[in-house]
């Protein structure tokens, strides 16, 4: 039997368990719709495609893994790119690549990084770092010729300005992320107790006096 208009909407209202449109406060159809709507590239729709489509498929090809799988999976590396490191690595020239990836390593031993913000500091001192050394290089190979023109004059310096900039975003960074992990001081001085040294200050004093030799 030929389904009818009527039963369809019933069905979808019973699929997405909704009430009436006019029943419906706006914050119910707000999170009705947040709920019901994903971003392709959101981590969690990841984590839902690779475990529920891709890796059955590649379990019945043999455990081969596809393009779909491969590039959901590289996806959600950089979505992680606080942990993986990834995204300070694809931020810098190749070249400089193996050290930032070394570097984002040790600065997150070496303060002991817990969260994202003390991560994502981190990894603002190996990018300015990197940049630093970078420009340094290319003020270098500016040294390194004989014949010296205004255009190279202009180019040193806007590499000058560069370094001077990512030393003050490096040591700003770094400063930063030491006073998050350095543990606070906590002082606390009572009006009480000093009046009370005082006292026994004076009394000190008196005694002193008294025990003077005459």
């Amino acid at each position: 039997m030929e389904k009818t208009n009527l039963q369809e909407t019933k069905q979808e209202k019973r699929r997405f368990n909704l009430d009436p449109i006019n029943q419906n406060p706006k914050d119910k159809v707000k999170a009705f719709t947040l709920e019901n709507t994903h971003m392709p590239f959101d981590p969690n729709e990841l984590f839902k495609k690779i475990e529920e489509e891709y890796i059955p498929e590649s379990r019945k090809n043999n455990n081969i893994v596809s393009k779909k799988l491969r590039k959901a999976m590289t996806k959600l590396f950089m979505a992680y790119g606080l942990d993986t490191h990834t995204s300070i690595v694809r931020a810098v020239n190749d070249e400089y690549r193996p050290l930032a990836l070394q570097l984002s390593r040790e600065f997150n031993k070496e303060f002991n990084c817990q969260n994202p913000s003390e991560k994502a500091l981190a990894d603002l001192i190996v990018s300015s770092y990197i940049r630093m050394i970078e420009f340094s290089d290319k003020i270098s190979r500016v040294y390194g010729e004989e014949a010296i023109s205004m255009t190279k004059v202009g180019y040193y310096n806007f590499c000058s300005k560069e370094i001077d900039r990512a030393q003050r975003q490096f040591i700003t960074a770094l400063t930063t992320l030491k006073q998050i992990k350095s543990p606070a001081l906590n002082i606390n001085i009572k009006a009480d107790t000093a009046f009370l040294a005082d006292k026994q200050l004076n009394i000190n004093n008196t005694k002193n006096e008294i025990n003077k030799p005459k």
